[in-house]
């Protein structure tokens, strides 16, 4: 837990920072956060891939031992 005493400090710092990140931090929070969805929307849809497939072939080998 935190104390007050030490929280204190923390708003006095923040008002002799930099309001502005430089360009280059920006980028990289943005890049982050892209290559986040990136991965995220690549795992899905190699997920969903192989459910399809799945699919696909269990209905496949359910219509040939029928016939």
């Amino acid at each position: 837990m935190f104390s007050l005493s030490e929280l204190a400090p923390l708003n006095q710092h923040q008002s002799r920072c930099k309001l502005l990140k430089p360009w280059w931090e920006v980028f990289m929070d943005y890049l982050v956060v892209l290559m986040l969805m990136a991965s995220v929307l690549a795992c899905t849809e190699q997920y969903n891939n192989y459910l399809f497939r799945y699919v696909l072939l269990k209905d496949t080998s359910s219509d040939s031992v029928c016939h």
